[in-house]
């Protein structure tokens, strides 16, 4: 079974997830990092050859261009730009991190170094001018591509066209093979960017086994009068519009509901709960699913978001909130290629919202060696072409 070289963001729960999946079967060459935040790596990528393209910096600290980017973002919110399909496109087109000579030489000397032919890239497009590079090395390369989300940055529906798809149809034809979570991923993948139906294969993105709890109990939360809802998305609210649930979550409050989100604990109130973040290593260990399987539910939300990625996308909040096989809310109709699964809830309003969560009960239903087969499965789809 050939080693594969891995080519995506370290402040990515999948990239760890893949990554932990392939050194499993002895599978893992290396890694490079193309996360624009400097984090603590955990602890297996050790053992792993690995170059951080752009976060050479000390890990917790933003480099300068970061900080400029986040007051950019601020001050397009403030002015409600950060939605104009005006400015999406725009940034859309201009790539902040560029692979210059420099970063085209480490990657360079990083692949003489590992001698490897075969490259699995997470996630979608963000990943496009490290694969130009590589291949430009390594014209004969085997690769994979993990499109968990698509599109990245745009914000067009579904039923619409775009000069994206076009842009991005060279790319994605480029990869031997592609995996995406959702049968409408494939179907716009091969309508919009011409991709053959024959190259891509439909898996759902589940999670390292060793990051789900050992086990589930149910029989105190369906006696607990008031329930405890738990928001596993960004909570950098003055960053974009659509992340910023602030709103909802005061409702879900006033109506008698405890919501949790991360953040810094001191700022709690009686109704609106805030945890410190899980590092890799945590999550990795199921320390985050064994701290949400206490909860009565997992609430995936966005403010105001409906278009084409969250319609056929696999949101990261939702592959967490699978850790604690809780019921998952999310409002009906926004994430259409994954709401009729049985974990999750839909809700039409704020108030239907509120109704389901008091009157729901949480299931028991748990089987670990289910959720190991699965993954295994995800992962002999990654490599088992080679």
């Amino acid at each position: 079974m050939s080693r594969y070289i891995v080519i995506g963001s370290s402040n990515v729960i999948f990239t760890h997830s893949y990554c932990l999946g392939l050194n499993d079967r002895s599978l893992l060459s290396g890694y490079i990092d193309t996360g624009k935040h400097s984090i603590k790596y955990p602890s297996y990528l050790k053992e792993i050859n690995t170059l951080r393209l752009y976060n050479k910096f000390e890990v917790g600290k933003v480099s300068f261009k970061r900080r400029l980017i986040k007051s950019a973002k601020l001050l397009l919110k403030i002015l409600r730009l950060d939605q104009s399909r005006l400015v999406t496109n725009l940034i859309n087109n201009h790539s902040i991190e560029k692979v210059d000579r420099k970063k085209r030489s480490e990657i360079e000397s990083f692949l003489e170094e590992e001698n490897i032919n075969n490259f699995l890239y997470l996630w979608s497009t963000t990943v496009k001018d490290e694969k130009t590079i590589i291949d430009d090395i390594y014209p004969n390369n085997k690769s994979v591509l993990i499109v968990n989300t698509y599109p990245v940055r745009s914000n067009n529906r579904l039923d619409e066209n775009c000069d994206e798809y076009s842009r991005d149809a060279q790319y994605f034809n480029s990869v031997d093979r592609l995996l995406v979570p959702t049968i409408l991923m494939k179907d716009l993948l091969c309508d919009k960017c011409f991709v053959d139906k024959t190259r891509i294969t439909v898996m759902p993105d589940y999670l390292h086994p060793k990051m789900y709890p050992t086990s589930i109990s149910t029989e105190s939360l369906n006696k607990r009068e008031n329930k405890k809802i738990v928001f596993l998305g960004t909570t950098n609210f003055s960053e974009r519009t659509i992340y910023d649930i602030s709103s909802l979550g005061r409702e879900l409050s006033n109506s008698n509901i405890e919501v949790h989100l991360q953040g810094d604990p001191a700022k709690s109130s009686k109704m609106i709960k805030y945890f410190l973040p899980f590092d890799y290593d945590e999550i990795i260990a199921g320390k985050l699913s064994h701290y949400i399987k206490d909860f009565d539910g997992v609430l995936v939300a966005y403010n105001n978001l409906n278009n084409a990625r969250s319609n056929i996308s696999y949101p990261t909040r939702y592959a967490l909130g699978r850790l604690s096989n809780r019921p998952i809310y999310m409002k009906e109709g926004v994430f259409k290629a994954i709401e009729n699964n049985d974990i999750i809830t839909t809700y039409t309003s704020t108030d239907d919202l509120v109704e389901k969560i008091k009157s729901q009960e949480v299931s028991n239903k748990y089987d670990r060696d289910h959720i190991k087969d699965k993954f295994n499965m995800l992962i002999d789809a990654v490599v088992g072409d080679t």
